[in-house]
């Protein structure tokens, strides 16, 4: 039993001596009833708190990490990019509440992903986008060893953010949701708005000015060769994404048109 359990389990010790004394106790069928029927209510109350507890310790954690994340960009985020930023991140890990809240994972499970989301990107938003997943997946391994967070969700962590790297290839139903949570906006309606900002990065960070016909044709490669992983995103952005496409070709068409005329 985890460390953090046994305090709780021993205080609990006090069942037993309810159980034998239900079992003993000699008045009337009906008294027994319901002597027995508080002991189960009792149980069932106590395993319900108990259950409660591992979820509570990775709250805690995880607002301890976003405390950290916000801290750890402001003292190292020196350049302001515009779309990897704490906007992002904020994006990213609202796109795992919903879609962890649609397949109803375990606490553990979301501990995972939702930690995931929030170092996705740190590396990048610190030292540039560069191998930025793997000094995310060290920057959460130091601070998820300083929570002494298990080896194995450690790994799970950064197995989840290393699948976000380009071309994703998530290889774990986690792995899928982080994916498909860090490129959501591509069906969304705020797609132009963040696909300008990404638009705007890169030409901050080539330091070049980069032809719009050119980031539209890109784009639109991008959308054509990009797939969800999840049923969920898959039924509910398909669609978006879609509409977002037909909108870069029709621009793409529209600036053609009037750079000939």
């Amino acid at each position: 039993m985890p460390e953090q359990y046994v305090d709780a389990a021993e205080n609990f010790d006090f069942l037993d001596d309810i159980n034998d004394s239900s079992s003993n106790f000699n008045g009337s069928a009906q008294n027994n009833v319901v002597s027995i029927v508080f002991v189960e209510l009792l149980q069932l109350t106590i395993n319900k708190f108990v259950n409660m507890i591992p979820l509570m310790n990775y709250k805690k954690i995880l607002k301890e990490a976003n405390n950290y994340i916000e801290q750890y960009v402001e003292r190292y985020g020196q350049q302001q990019y515009a779309f990897h930023n704490m906007h992002h991140i904020a994006n990213v890990s609202k796109a795992v509440d919903e879609i962890s809240d649609y397949y109803k994972l375990y606490a553990e499970h979301y501990f995972i992903v939702k930690a995931a989301a929030l170092f996705h990107d740190l590396g990048y938003i610190s030292h540039g986008p560069q191998g930025h997943e793997a000094k995310g997946a060290l920057l959460a391994k130091a601070f998820l060893d300083s929570k002494s967070v298990s080896t194995d969700l450690t790994q799970s962590v950064i197995n989840c953010i290393m699948a976000t790297r380009d071309k994703q290839h998530p290889t774990t139903f986690l792995e899928s949701i982080l994916c498909d949570a860090d490129l959501i906006h591509l069906g969304q309606k705020n797609f132009s708005r963040l696909n300008f900002c990404m638009f705007q990065e890169i030409m901050d960070l080539r330091k070049f000015e980069l032809d719009k016909n050119i980031w539209m044709a890109l784009s639109i490669k991008f959308l054509e060769n990009h797939q969800f992983h999840t049923s969920y995103v898959q039924d509910r952005y398909n669609n978006g994404k879609s509409q977002n496409l037909k909108l870069l070709k029709t621009k793409l068409t529209r600036l053609a048109i009037s750079k000939n005329s």
